[in-house]
């Protein structure tokens, strides 16, 4: 099951009203899903947007246009469920997970 939120410019005003508890996001640009990743509660899922929007996460991260988001109790295997999902949809993961490290059950 994707991300259950609505999709969202992918700038420092619309980032800086996400809030700051754990949870995974999903970013995107004109071809669809470019990454999805996850947040602890100590960084929050508004600290890890604003370091892909900052550029400091790698310039695939940063060219995202979109962004959506999901507060949860287990971002870790909410993520692996997506990247899963995302996996079995389109054969391959989505491009900027795939060029950033993967847990190593992959």
């Amino acid at each position: 099951m994707p991300i259950v939120s609505s999709l969202q410019y992918f700038n420092s005003f619309s980032v800086s009203l996400v809030p700051e508890q754990a949870g995974v996001y999903c970013l995107q640009d004109a071809t669809g899903v470019i990454y999805f990743g996850k947040s602890d509660a100590r960084t929050g899922v508004r600290g890890r947007l604003q370091a892909h929007l900052s550029g400091s996460e790698g310039p695939c991260t940063a060219s995202a246009t979109l962004f959506g988001y999901e507060l949860c109790s287990d971002p870790a295997s909410r993520e692996s469920a997506l990247l899963v999902e995302y996996r079995l949809l389109h054969r391959r993961l989505p491009r900027c997970n795939d060029v950033m490290p993967r847990p190593s059950r992959w």
